[in-house]
C-alpha cells in the first residue's frame, strides 16, 4: 500500500480548512441578508398597520374611526399626512385611480393590505393599500 507523503497531508488539511472557514462565511453572510429582509418586511408591515388608522384618511362613524376604510375625498384633499415617520412610501390604489404619498427614502421592502375605499358618491369599493419601506 501507498503511503501519503507528508507535504499531500499538509495540503490536503490546509484545503479542507479553507473550504470548512468559506462554508462557514457563506453560511453567516446568507443568514444576515434573510435577518435584514425580514426586518424590513417587518417595519413595512408595521408601517401599513399605522396607516390603516391614520385619522387624517379614514372614515368615522358614531363609534369612531373605522380602521382600513379610507375616505377618497380625504385622500383627494390631503395636504399634509398626520403620519411622523422618517422613510417609506403609501400608495392606495383602485382600478380607477392611485394616490401615493412619500415620507422619505424608501427601498423595495413592501407589505400589501386589502382595504376599502369609500368615493365621493357614498359607495365603497376595494381597494388596496402598498407599503414601502
Amino acid at each position: 500500500m501507498m503511503e501519503l507523503s507528508e507535504d499531500f497531508l499538509k495540503i490536503l488539511i490546509m484545503c479542507i480548512t479553507v473550504i470548512v472557514i468559506l462554508g462557514i462565511f457563506l453560511i453567516f453572510n446568507t443568514y444576515n441578508i434573510v435577518v435584514i429582509n425580514k426586518q424590513k418586511q417587518r417595519e413595512a408591515a408595521l408601517l401599513g398597520d399605522l396607516f390603516l388608522s391614520a385619522e387624517c384618511i379614514i372614515e368615522h362613524d358614531n363609534n369612531g374611526p373605522i380602521k382600513g376604510l379610507f375616505s377618497e375625498k380625504s385622500l383627494d384633499n390631503l395636504d399634509d399626512l398626520c403620519i411622523d415617520y422618517p422613510n417609506g412610501r403609501f400608495t392606495v390604489s383602485t382600478p380607477q385611480k392611485e394616490w401615493t404619498f412619500v415620507l422619505g427614502p424608501y427601498g423595495s421592502s413592501s407589505a400589501i393590505f386589502n382595504v376599502a375605499l369609500r368615493l365621493t358618491t357614498g359607495e365603497v369599493v376595494p381597494a388596496q393599500l402598498e407599503v414601502n419601506v
